[in-house]
């Protein structure tokens, strides 16, 4: 079963720990057929979804967490493991009336984050045209991971808040 992970900042050393909400230790429960999360779980260092503001986009107000990742490759993490992933893309949940980004990603070790540029570039082959090529040197752009990590996001990070080097594409 994987388990929900957070980075606490208001206490030393900034210990991974289970958490709280409303007082109660956070815990999701099995979901037939999925038992528990179905993927790796864990946060973006130093970002946040202020709970005092007005998502212009959502209505909704941020979940007072850090921005959310849920990385779908194959391998369970270990409690603490730092995993440099391509990003694939964001969902936005509202989670009980409120803002709650969903980054979604790969581990850059996964077989199948590989796999993924190959197939776009391979696809159209089988109809007779030619192989496609990517811009930017494959490397994934998102117009709404790039308003959330650059503090265009009234909820989120300011810019220079969020360090690149934990959500690397490649």
């Amino acid at each position: 079963m994987k388990h929900e992970h957070y980075y606490f900042y208001i206490q030393k050393l900034n210990p991974i720990k289970q958490d709280v909400k409303k007082g109660k230790l956070r815990f999701v429960h099995n979901c037939f057929p999925h038992r528990g999360y179905i993927w790796n779980y864990g946060a973006i260092p130093q970002t946040w979804e202020n709970p005092k503001h007005m998502d212009f986009e959502t209505q909704t107000k941020g979940d007072n967490d850090p921005i959310d990742v849920c990385e779908i490759g194959d391998r369970v993490a270990k409690r603490g493991d730092i995993i440099t992933v391509k990003v694939l893309g964001v969902i936005c949940l509202i989670d009980e009336g409120e803002t709650d980004w969903k980054i979604i990603a790969i581990d850059i070790k996964d077989p199948n984050a590989q796999k993924l540029n190959e197939w776009f570039r391979i696809y159209k082959i089988p109809t007779g045209k030619p192989e496609n090529k990517f811009g930017f040197g494959g490397q994934f752009k998102n117009k709404v991971l790039n308003y959330v990590a650059t503090g265009k996001c009234p909820s989120g990070p300011k810019r220079g808040d969020v360090p690149l080097y934990s959500v690397s594409s490649s």
